[in-house]
């Protein structure tokens, strides 16, 4: 099994917090997220790495997306993302299971990827 490097991992990590809404960012600002990335791209520009960054999405985008999801998606992604419940909370409140939040939650995820950035693999 080979490993990425450290490089590639960074690279990854820079993505991923582009990619991923404020609202998304675990409780972080968007102040917060823009300082990390700019941190990343210095210490990837110091490597010499010559990626363009990703343009933010809108949050007309956004809520497009947001809005295209499947209904029980559509309100475990609110409750949990936007009102900040827990996936307990989340699974009491909707009479769900943990996991059937879980799995909920992340088909939000990754229809919300889809949507914004196209079925992109």
């Amino acid at each position: 099994m080979s490993y990425p490097s450290a490089m590639a991992l960074l690279q990854a990590a820079r993505d991923l917090l582009v990619s991923i809404p404020s609202l998304a960012l675990l409780n972080a600002t968007r102040r917060q997220r823009d300082v990390l990335v700019k941190c990343i791209d210095t210490l990837l520009t110091a490597q010499g790495w010559q990626g363009a960054p990703a343009a933010p999405i809108t949050r007309q985008a956004f809520r497009l997306a947001l809005d295209s999801l499947p209904l029980m998606q559509w309100e475990v992604y609110v409750l949990h993302r936007v009102e900040a419940r827990t996936l307990e909370e989340v699974a009491e409140r909707l009479g769900l299971t943990v996991q059937e939040i879980e799995a909920l939650f992340f088909a939000a995820l990754r229809g919300l990827h889809a949507k914004i950035y196209g079925q992109q693999n």
